[in-house]
């Protein structure tokens, strides 16, 4: 590869990196695609069948991701046969592309995040929730629960996992050792397992404190601190525009 070509490596999942791509090439990067996480839609469980077909028994349905609502409505309609909620519940939604995509499957967000993370969310909604409302969180296997956590001290938090993250069977060794050769500007992260997997990817291939990592939120981050290493930046807004914003801030302080 031409060494003169400034890289940037995203390891978000396949597919997502259009918008991002077209921002970072305006600034004169090349972005790679790594993929490090494959969204797989879930199995459900008998018990998470009955909360859909019983969707109403819920006040609150509070969508993280994209990936939460494109799998919550697949999975809704497999088991209900329609794609509207009941007008009764309320939705909220982390992050603008979550409330347009939202939109898209005919529903108007109630909350939208006021803040950059979960937590700004959670503590918004506590202002709006109803002492021992229902909430139900669709999510990934590997949530962590921070705002249902939070929210759970007035509400009845309940989830239901309807998509998984899973780690690729293949990852492109070319990029791998790009990466051990030191060949690029910066590594996209998006999550915590995100970073576990690079971990596991790259071990003993290079010196893990050598990594340039843009961290997508303050979870990523921890995870990243909590083995020993440092996000290079942390983006607190988890979309495309975020991104590229802290990248296109560091390339000015350079």
């Amino acid at each position: 590869m031409d060494n003169h070509t400034r890289y940037i490596i995203s390891t978000r999942p396949k597919g997502q990196n259009s918008e991002l791509k077209a921002l970072l090439q305006k600034q004169g990067y090349t972005l790679l695609e790594m993929p490090l996480i494959e969204i797989h839609h879930s199995v459900l469980k008998p018990n998470d069948i009955e909360k859909l077909k019983n969707i109403q028994q819920y006040q609150w349905i509070v969508f993280t991701s994209p990936n939460g609502i494109r799998h919550f409505f697949k999975h809704y309609i497999e088991t209900t046969g329609n794609k509207l909620l009941p007008e009764s519940i309320k939705t909220a939604v982390v992050g603008t592309t979550t409330q347009k995509l939202l939109a898209e499957f005919g529903h108007e967000a109630n909350n939208v995040n006021p803040g950059n993370t979960g937590r700004d969310l959670a503590n918004f909604m506590l202002e709006k929730v109803r002492k021992n409302e229902k909430i139900l969180f669709p999510e990934g296997n590997l949530a962590r629960a921070e705002i249902a956590k939070i929210l759970s001290a007035k509400a009845v938090c309940e989830n239901i996992v309807i998509y998984e993250n899973r780690m690729p069977q293949q990852i492109d060794s070319t990029l791998i050792q790009q990466i051990i050769d030191d060949n690029y500007e910066y590594i996209i992260l998006t999550s915590p397992s995100g970073f576990i997997n690079l971990k596991e990817v790259l071990n003993d291939k290079t010196d893990l404190n050598n990594l340039r990592l843009v961290s997508i939120g303050t979870s990523t981050s921890a995870e990243i601190e909590k083995h020993g290493l440092k996000p290079y930046v942390t983006a607190n807004m988890s979309n495309a525009q975020g991104i590229a914003k802290v990248i296109e801030e560091m390339r000015h302080e350079t």
